[in-house]
């Protein structure tokens, strides 16, 4: 029998390979790497271990290759509390990797990825009574086929569906077709833009809301904060004064906490509030897990003692 689960996520998982630069090199050209870790990280997995890690029974779905990266990452999340029953071991595939290269001069982070090829997932009736008796199915669009016949299964049993608006497939219909079904769609600065067409926020909202009409609605903005979409207007709310070491995994964290914040009913700034000052702890350290928080309470003592930006 499965270990039934809060929140279940079907979405990336990958092994970042963290290379700290100098100076970002030119085309055929060099750069000396200053610090070099290999950390677990991948959107969805990661948000589930941010989860586990903040007491929420969080399990992840999707499958993960034979070799030894697969199983590094397998244990890693067993190791974080992430129930992995319904992950399809697949033999022969190479599973997910990132270089992240990150610019020691302003912290900015370049991505080169390389996606397993893995075959759809195959929703039996094993997986779909995992969906079916959690509260939020968590997606993010590495695979939007995967993700979309995840959500359909939740939406089936009353389950909401959250969705990490970061990246877009190539099919711009299958990009549409996953954001319809997020109750809960927290997107990057750029994502509502790309998906739009339109150049202003508030206009690129105001038609994600009007079209998919999701229970919330949100933009993270970086160090500018976050815009809250409700009911025809944009709030905004300010991040957390720090000095950043690496912003990697940061969204990943946001996602997890205000899910945290969701679950236990928190109002609107509250839960942002909260999801920011998890996402900002998280980029105090280098790579997307080492500065995840351990505990709510790890959270809120954070809270007291930094001030916004914009205080």
């Amino acid at each position: 029998m499965n270990q039934y689960c809060d929140v279940v996520a079907v979405g990336h998982c990958c092994i970042d390979r963290l290379c700290v630069l100098e100076d970002f090199p030119t085309e055929n050209g060099s750069k000396h790497i200053l610090d070099y870790q290999e950390q677990p990280g991948g959107s969805a997995c990661q948000s589930m271990v941010a989860l586990s890690r903040l007491g929420v029974k969080a399990g992840y779905m999707s499958p993960l290759g034979d070799d030894d990266v697969g199983k590094k990452l397998y244990q890693s999340a067993l190791n974080e509390g992430v129930d992995m029953s319904c992950v399809r071991i697949e033999e022969g595939v190479s599973t997910h990797f990132t270089n992240v290269l990150i610019n020691n001069k302003n912290q900015s982070r370049t991505f080169t990825s390389y996606h397993g090829k893995f075959e759809d997932m195959i929703f039996g009736e094993k997986e779909e009574d995992y969906i079916a008796n959690a509260k939020i199915l968590h997606l993010d669009n590495t695979k939007s086929i995967d993700g979309i016949r995840a959500a359909d299964i939740a939406h089936k049993y009353h389950v909401k569906v959250s969705l990490d608006g970061s990246s877009l497939g190539d099919d711009h219909r299958l990009n549409i077709e996953i954001a319809k079904k997020a109750d809960i769609l927290v997107t990057a600065e750029k994502y509502p833009f790309h998906l739009t067409g339109r150049e202003n926020l508030f206009e690129a909202l105001t038609l994600l809301d009007r079209i998919f009409a999701p229970e919330v609605l949100i933009t993270t903005l970086g160090e500018k904060g976050t815009a809250y979409f409700k009911d025809g207007q944009l709030s905004y709310y300010p991040a957390y004064k720090i000095k950043a070491k690496d912003t990697t995994g940061a969204g990943d964290t946001y996602h997890a906490a205000f899910l945290y914040a969701y679950l236990n009913k928190y109002p609107i700034d509250k839960a942002i509030d909260f999801a920011s000052a998890a996402a900002a702890m998280n980029c105090l350290e280098i790579g997307g897990r080492a500065g995840i928080p351990h505990s709510p309470n790890e959270v809120f003592e954070f809270q007291k003692s930094h001030e916004h930006l914009l205080d």
